[in-house]
């Protein structure tokens, strides 16, 4: 069998240039692409009369991660970074299969800083909804029929 499931163990999550950007993955415990689409359905009074159609969806990057520091280079650390970026977009490259060239998303996101804290105890997590601005470009996984 030729399908493989995708696994998130050890994904990139890269935030600016990828070549340049940081590789925040070490940080992040979760990440997904969430699509957003209204759809509009018109009927009429014939029984086959009813029309629909889909809006192209509005695309959020939704990332759990832990928050904290890097004592070398502060805006390595993802939520001072999103603090440092308020309102940029920035690329980003999500790649649920660490290193290889295909498979995963590239796009444009509208950082925003987040919440900072949590419990005693515990490490400090916390999440972001990030909006992507246009659609996600899917990265090379296969060739058309």
């Amino acid at each position: 069998m030729a399908f493989e499931p995708t696994y998130l163990k050890n994904v990139d999550l890269i935030i600016g240039v990828e070549a340049t950007g940081t590789n925040f993955k070490c940080q992040v415990n979760s990440v997904k692409l969430t699509p957003d689409a209204d759809t509009n359905t018109e009927k009429t009074l014939c029984p086959e009369g009813v029309y629909s159609e889909v809006d192209d969806p509005e695309w959020t990057l939704e990332v759990g991660y832990l928050a904290g520091r890097d004592k070398e280079d502060a805006t390595k650390a993802l939520s001072e970074f999103m603090r440092v970026n308020h309102g940029k977009t920035m690329p980003f490259t999500f790649r649920p299969y660490t290193g290889e060239p295909e498979g995963g998303f590239s796009g444009v996101v509208r950082c925003m800083a987040t919440e900072f804290g949590g419990e005693q105890g515990s490490f400090s997590k916390v999440s972001a909804k990030l909006p992507v601005v246009g659609q996600p470009t899917p990265l090379a996984t296969t060739t058309e029929p």
